[in-house]
């Protein structure tokens, strides 16, 4: 029999707990943190996290110096060993990819060029972060803009990936203006989805402390203000590392900084033939990017000097380098010197207060501008209203006018693109996009102000936005639906950038309010919720009052993320309002989205059928199957509840026929999980697995973290119906990794519902005691009805006799000591030890 709380033993009782709880219990028996015996063994604070987490095998010697360092006795050092050379079956995870890490924007991008002369630095970056004596949980790469921190920073991360076992992140912070949404940037990135009211840190911290992984975070120059809350992830989550690229140092007591220079250029004092100048980093970056625009161009004794006089006078800086190169196809060499030294001259009036290759790459990038003709000077600097990159059709829109037609646009995109001034891209929906580095795109923006435009630029690309987003909303319910909501996300910095102009004037306000109308959806499905919630509340708060069907919509999604976030009252409220606004209108189908939200969260659920009997009603007058779909299925839902399955099962039925009609994903989703949900109640199993696995793809087409928890959830309670525990811990574990990326600590109740059953069915218990301890202990403080949910059956039946029987197993006194540590333990702390199997830390009582 296993040991379970004894602090010594024999090596075989011992060694049939995963070394992680072996080792875990001899170092709490010993009264030593983990920093503590990090610090006792000679080893990193994170190792020892990684050997508790069981994510890392230990070397011997490692064992050796743990032993002593906790003092153990023979048998218990023989115990240590056994653990680490034969870990228990039972605690090898099941691989269940979670959401978040099938996301392509997670790992830094691929760059298109190769890196050049940075071998020495990406060398000593990862001397760096991979030293265990003082291990270093903040590097910021700082340098000029130009510089090449990102590329830099995208080779060091890459090269790690294989040294953290959650691997790399990639956040691009440039488009984002305001620092107090950068945490909440950040958890969107990772796929994290705020819902309940908790703060977007809180929700950050949840996901990343129990992992070990590296996150990049590109362009923080601007964000500085939000510098601290980096500190607060660093001291929360042991296993994080983050790498920092920004053009000013954040001035933290955790930060280490690496001061990225300009590539190595040649001495001016000394000559060198063309070999050894072909070796110098300036020279040899130069010489490349000219053979992509110059085929067969070569260095050798003609030219040799001339091309380090360039490389020299440009500093070395990457995207000087890069420019100049692009117009080798026009001037010689000679010629490109020249024109270079007389362009780059710096002013005596220039600021002062800016580094010196700073004002460099301000010089060059004016040369680069001179030499473009006057409607593609026109062009670059009305580029830079654009936030995050942008489609042709928006810069052939927004840009184009008398004095650069609309036909001409392209040509005009092309130069720049040729000069290196734009880049081309591809969208989420494979379609090109253009964009600008930020540092050109700030030397753009200085052009648009000093040329008078600027107010009227960002004007059209506001009412642009307005309209395209109106146009998008449909388009989020129709047959390319993936596409749009694709697009939005694309489009999401200019949509932002549209929405602070809408603050201009009263007629700004009604666009505001137009344009957080047309986003509601997406606000629910895709975007950051939080931020959702406050463009909509904050845009009715300013917009017309009177009722329109803009305030309707906004009204209403508003209502619903105020619901996700725990202001039942507010939503309701909202919700009510958007009924009667909707009324007022006369659209049909607006009147049946706001009746089947509202149908939702009434206060009076006696009153929900008839508001959904009048939304079916609405939408088969508006023509409208999408809607018709989502009306039947919540009606269906209702006499459900009433204990009509016939009526039930009749509705959901009509509402497969419209939702798979209407071509909407989310409608074929929603219907399909309610179907299933039926046939699962009745255990119907073979059908309800049918019906929700086809429930499960499409949710996940659709990005929606929502419904694919709800229907993960019930693949999960039915493989426990049959009796089928290798995929129900599959399913579950699948539940407890979306629960964790949710900032809604309810989401968390029902997949520990589904553990805690799972852990009477394999025996464990004790664990499951704990586990239905935190349901209980949850439900006491916040009045929740674990496993009770408006869109699956509730499961109380099953976890009341699975209770029941470790109650039996175990006998009242060790039921009662598991009970009593499961309502000391945070949701959190029991997803950990759900997913991990080790024993969580219960928080102290009283």
């Amino acid at each position: 029999m296993a040991a379970t709380g004894s602090t010594g033993g024999t090596s075989s009782s011992v060694a049939l707990d995963p070394l992680g709880v072996v080792l875990r219990r001899f170092r709490r028996r010993a009264g030593l943190s983990q920093q503590a015996l990090a610090e006792a063994a000679g080893v990193s604070a994170t190792a020892i996290w990684l050997l508790e987490q069981g994510r890392r095998r230990p070397h011997p010697h490692t064992l050796n110096a743990l032993s002593q360092a906790m003092q153990l006795t023979q048998d218990e050092h023989e115990a240590l060993l056994a653990a680490a050379r034969d870990p228990p079956a039972s605690a090898t995870p099941i691989a269940v990819p979670t959401p978040e890490a099938t996301r392509a924007f997670r790992a830094p991008p691929e760059p298109p060029t190769s890196l050049i002369g940075r071998g020495a630095d990406v060398a000593a970056a990862l001397a760096l972060l991979q030293q265990t004596s003082v291990p270093i949980r903040l590097l910021t790469l700082v340098g000029p803009g130009g510089v090449g921190k990102t590329r830099l920073g995208m080779a060091i991360a890459r090269a790690l990936q294989h040294d953290y076992a959650d691997g790399v992140a990639f956040v691009d912070l440039a488009p984002l203006r305001n620092p107090s949404l950068m945490i909440s940037t950040v958890a969107w990135t990772l796929g994290l989805h705020e819902q309940g009211g908790q703060t977007a840190d809180r929700l950050l911290v949840r996901h990343l402390r129990d992992r070990h992984l590296l996150l990049m975070l590109d362009n923080f120059e601007h964000l500085r203000p939000a510098a601290p809350q980096l500190s607060d992830l660093v001291e929360q989550c042991p296993g994080l590392t983050l790498l920092v690229t920004s053009r000013a140092a954040l001035r933290l007591r955790a930060e280490r900084r690496f001061v990225v220079d300009p590539l190595t250029t040649p001495a001016a004092d000394t000559s060198m033939d063309p070999a050894e100048l072909a070796a110098t980093p300036a020279v040899r970056l130069f010489v490349e990017r000219t053979r992509a625009v110059v085929p067969g161009f070569a260095l050798g004794p003609a030219n040799a000097e001339v091309v380090a006089a360039i490389c020299r006078r440009l500093e070395g800086l990457p995207l000087a380098l890069e420019l100049a190169a692009t117009r080798m196809p026009l001037l010689p060499a000679p010629a490109l010197l020249d024109r270079l030294e007389r362009h780059l001259a710096l002013p005596s009036h220039g600021l002062v207060d800016l580094p010196d290759r700073q004002q460099t790459l301000r010089a060059t990038l004016a040369w680069s501008h001179d030499l473009l003709d006057r409607n593609e000077q026109v062009l670059f600097r009305r580029l830079a209203v654009f936030v995050g990159g942008c489609t042709l059709e928006a810069v052939e829109t927004i840009c184009a006018d008398d004095c650069v037609p609309a036909g001409e646009v392209p040509t005009c995109l092309q130069s720049l693109l040729d000069n290196s001034l734009v880049l081309r891209t591809l969208g989420g929906d494979g379609e090109p996009r253009f964009r600008m580095l930020e540092t050109i795109r700030e030397d753009a923006a200085e052009r648009l102000t000093e040329s008078g435009e600027a107010d009227a630029l960002h004007t059209r690309h506001r009412d642009f936005f307005v309209a395209w987003a109106e146009y998008a909303m449909p388009e989020l319910t129709g047959r390319h639906q993936l596409d749009w909501y694709a697009r939005l996300t694309d489009e999401l910095d200019n949509l932002r950038a549209a929405n602070e102009w809408t603050r201009q004037d009263a007629q700004g306000a009604e666009a505001g309010l137009r344009l957080a109308a047309a986003l509601g959806r997406y606000f629910h499905i895709r975007a950051p919720r939080s931020e959702g919630r406050t463009w909509l509340a904050e845009a009715l708060a300013a917009g017309p009052s009177a009722p329109s069907a803009p305030r309707a919509r906004a009204l209403t999604w508003c209502g619903q993320l105020d619901y996700l976030h725990g202001e039942t009252d507010a939503g309701r409220r909202r919700l009510e309002q958007a009924v009667a606004a909707a009324r007022h209108v006369g659209e049909p189908g607006l009147l049946c989205l706001t009746l089947r939200h509202l149908a939702l969260y009434t206060s009076e659920q006696a009153t929900a059928p008839a508001l959904l009997e009048e939304a079916v009603s609405a939408a088969r007058q508006a023509g409208n199957l999408r809607e018709l779909a989502f009306a039947l299925g919540y009606l269906g839902t209702a006499r459900q509840q009433q204990g009509d399955e016939a009526a039930a099962e009749e509705l959901y039925l009509e509402a497969i026929g419209a939702a798979r009609a209407s071509e909407d994903v989310g409608a074929v989703a929603d219907a399909l999980l309610r179907l299933g949900d039926l046939r699962l109640l009745r255990g119907e199993y073979a059908a309800a697995e049918s019906l929700l696995v086809e429930a499960l793809a499409s949710s996940q087409r659709l990005g929606y973290q929502n419904y694919s928890a709800t229907v993960t959830r019930q693949l999960a309670q039915l493989a426990l119906a049959r009796g089928d525990l290798t995929e129900a811990r599959a399913r579950i574990r699948a539940c407890l990794e979306l629960a964790r990326a949710s900032s809604n600590a309810n989401d968390g109740l029902r997949p520990l519902q589904l553990a805690a059953r799972l852990a009477v069915a394999e025996g464990n218990c004790r664990r499951a005691v704990r586990l239905f301890g935190v349901l209980a202990g949850w439900q006491g403080r916040h009045d929740v009805r674990p496993g009770t949910t408006l869109w699956a059956r509730g499961t109380l039946p099953e976890a009341d006799a699975a209770l029941a029987s470790a109650r039996t197993t175990l006998g009242e006194h060790e039921f009662a000591t598991n009970w009593a540590a499961g309502l000391r333990l945070t949701p959190e702390a029991a997803l950990t030890e759900a997913l991990t199997g080790a024993d969580a830390d219960p928080a102290p009582s009283g």
